[in-house]
């Protein structure tokens, strides 16, 4: 079967926890190993089955234009959507590009095997495929059951959103009255409608200077390792 969709990239935030660098430049635009993050990004959404690369900015919005021109992608299209939330960015480039949308978050990047992705979204046939890590606790953790006690070491607490999350066209239908991508989330959940997707490899986000040195740490052994 032949897919095709296209991707967003979420590049609006403010960067508050990256404090100055935050304040000067996009998120996104932290180098990292001396590259722009999102081109990290970028060279993972390289499939002939993405259509158009969306990126959906606001905050230092010249900054952001003037350096992904530069980086002259045929496929590559850039907005200044504002000062909105999340679910409207993709709510209103869902209605733009009247396709199914792969969601990235511009502050985070995963190995993933994207033909998997895409093609386990399809098939489950459901409005959302959103692709997960799971999530152990550093610390063990005391937990009350009827009247006693319990410990538990480094339990594994949930399965974490990393971003990479597919929407098909149809979620248009749904979104009316919804303000949050939580809540709205919530609610495809209470109609069975969410497709989970477990990422097995690694991951990293910048969103603390801490995370950006651990990202150099990281980076170079993911890249090419899908």
């Amino acid at each position: 079967m032949q897919y095709s969709l296209s991707s967003l990239i979420l590049c609006g935030g403010k960067g508050s926890r990256l404090k100055k660098i935050g304040k000067t430049i996009p998120k996104c635009l932290v180098k990292v190993n001396g590259e722009f993050f999102i081109k990290y990004i970028l060279t993972g959404l390289k499939k002939k089955y993405i259509k158009k690369i969306v990126v959906s900015g606001f905050h230092r919005f010249r900054i952001l234009d003037k350096t992904l021109t530069s980086f002259k992608i045929k496929n590559l299209i850039l907005y200044n959507d504002g000062n909105i939330s999340i679910l409207d960015r993709i709510k209103k480039n869902l209605l733009r590009e009247k396709t199914s949308l792969l969601v990235c978050y511009g502050d985070e990047y995963a190995n993933i095997n994207l033909n998997k992705l895409v093609k386990d979204h399809f098939e489950s046939k459901k409005l959302l495929t959103i692709t997960t890590i799971k999530i152990k606790s550093n610390f063990g953790i005391l937990k009350k059951i009827g009247n006693s006690y319990n410990f538990f070491e480094k339990p594994f607490i949930g399965n974490c959103n990393i971003g990479y999350m597919i929407f098909d066209t149809k979620n248009i239908k749904y979104m009316s009255g919804y303000k949050s991508l939580p809540n709205y989330i919530n609610k495809l959940a209470k109609i069975n409608q969410i497709n989970l997707y477990s990422h097995n490899k690694k991951h990293v986000t910048i969103n603390t200077i801490e995370d950006i040195i651990l990202a150099e740490r990281k980076l170079n052994k993911m890249i090419n390792k899908k």
